[in-house]
């Protein structure tokens, strides 16, 4: 994996998330409910059309991920690679894959940059699922089992990376975000996908 010039730490780095203290119950109701899917559903996976985040759904559940989140950010920020020096902006969306979906392979940008995140949460795992990441000659480089109340950020937003199929019956969901350095999103932050971004300081 490429390297940011004076920075020592390797892009494509995983550092898992303590499991999260939330009524995951309410999480999964809320997001399965006719309000929830009625903001989360879209025609297609690709984030250009998601017009909301997580972070600002009505349900306390959902600010005790954030709270939380951010706390664990900050906390493992030198094992994650933040620069506490700079304000982040942060924004979230929610996966639902009924039986058989997945998520391809794909990245979230196309140029190293440092102060840039990506990460997951697990919010109802449904079986032995997992996401996989690659690195720039296609090999699997981690693969992340999927834990109810638990997920990971990766110190990038270029790594590829891909989940599994959902073989249940019952939805599979996870809470997706990406992070940024505030110079990173104030570039682009005036178009369908900047104006979702939340203050994450």
């Amino acid at each position: 994996m490429d390297r940011v010039p004076g920075n020592d730490k390797e892009w494509g780095n995983i550092t898992p998330l303590d499991e999260l203290d939330v009524d995951w119950e309410a999480v999964e109701n809320f997001i399965l409910s006719p309000e929830g899917r009625k903001i989360i559903e879209r025609e297609q996976w690709v984030y250009k059309y998601i017009q909301y985040n997580w972070a600002t759904f009505p349900e306390k559940a959902f600010y005790d991920i954030f709270y939380q989140l951010k706390e664990q950010f900050f906390d493992k920020r030198e094992e994650i690679g933040v620069d506490t020096s700079i304000p982040h902006m942060m924004q979230g969306w929610v996966n639902i894959f009924e039986q058989g979906d997945n998520i391809g392979w794909h990245s979230h940008c196309g140029d190293v940059s440092p102060h840039m995140f990506h990460g997951v949460i697990v919010v109802n795992p449904q079986g032995d699922s997992y996401t996989e990441y690659r690195d720039n000659n296609g090999d699997i480089i981690h693969t992340i089992p999927s834990k109810k109340g638990e997920g990971h950020i990766i110190s990038d937003m270029l790594t590829e990376h891909r989940s599994s199929p959902n073989e249940s019956e019952h939805p599979r969901i996870t809470l997706a975000f990406d992070i940024l350095g505030f110079d990173n999103w104030n570039c682009n932050w005036d178009n369908d996908i900047g104006n979702q971004y939340v203050p994450f300081c």
